[in-house]
């Protein structure tokens, strides 16, 4: 067979039936309002902490609740955190 220089890609289609949503339940158990959550991203969006950690809460959970690894923030750097007097 030719060998043009493609190949066929890893799908990346999410088999729902088949997940295992344990670490979602265990957030569910710590915090039940995260079951009204309509992740819109607001609560991020105007927490005063936003521009320092990089977090999106609504991207935790749309991730757990797909599960799907959920990259952590980097932190930024350490001058950053120290308040300025």
């Amino acid at each position: 067979m030719i060998d043009f220089g493609f190949s066929l890609s890893r799908s990346s289609a999410v088999q729902l039936d088949e997940v295992d949503l344990g670490l979602y339940k265990e957030l569910e158990r710590l915090e039940p309002d995260v079951r009204i959550c309509m992740e819109c991203g607001s609560c991020s969006a105007t927490c005063t902490a936003g521009p320092w950690s990089g977090m999106s809460v609504r991207k935790v959970i749309h991730g757990l609740q797909r599960v799907q690894s959920v990259p952590p923030s980097e932190p930024k750097n350490e001058a950053e955190w120290v308040p300025k007097e």
